[in-house]
């Protein structure tokens, strides 16, 4: 049995301690999160759904935002819309968010 990197165990820690990750998109931070098992899920069965790439990407940036049961409940359906009608967000611009989300979400069912 070897004994754990310095790496892996800054990554445990973080992963224990729910650090955020900040990331920019147009000038606003958006702090990402480990993604809880629901959101993970809602996340997931999204993102399988077929549709408009800039609109899935707008509804995967809230998800990830909220990052709740109550949250996503309450206040997904006005995120989404707000990123897409009012901010309009690009899918290139969501790129970096929904990437640092599937990091977090790749080290923490690996971890």
């Amino acid at each position: 049995m070897t004994q754990p990197t310095h790496e892996e165990e800054v990554l445990l820690d973080d992963i224990y301690n729910d650090t955020p990750t900040d990331v920019m998109v147009r000038g606003k931070k958006f702090s990402v999160r480990w993604l809880k098992a629901g959101t993970r899920r809602r996340l997931t069965s999204m993102l399988l759904k077929s549709g408009d790439e800039t609109k899935v990407s707008c509804k995967a940036a809230s998800l990830i935002v909220l990052n709740g049961h109550f949250k996503i409940m309450l206040l997904h359906w006005l995120l989404w819309r707000w990123y897409y009608y009012i901010r309009q967000y690009g899918e290139e611009e969501l790129t970096e968010l929904i990437a640092t989300a599937k990091k977090k979400f790749r080290c923490a069912n690996t971890g």
